[in-house]
């Protein structure tokens, strides 16, 4: 049994991890969770993020975002 828990663990995350990956409190993660924003599924009570996917959802998220402009500043000013 503990073999079986410490392998799954290797391949899935905890909700507490991927709120410190995202910098999100834990209410935030559990309401993306549930608005399926973070791709997981529930079994139970239980949050399945699976490590893979996560990380590949978030390389996407991450080549999504696009810099915030900078703004010009006027010669003279």
């Amino acid at each position: 049994n503990h073999w079986l828990r410490k392998t799954i663990m290797k391949h899935v995350l905890q909700v507490k991890e991927v709120a410190n990956i995202l910098s999100m409190g834990l209410n935030q993660t559990y309401a993306a969770l549930n608005r399926k924003e973070i791709p997981a599924m529930r079994i139970g009570n239980a949050w399945i993020i699976p490590r893979e996917t996560f990380f590949s959802w978030l390389n996407t998220c991450n080549n999504q975002v696009k810099p915030e402009p900078t703004p010009l500043s006027i010669v003279g000013d």
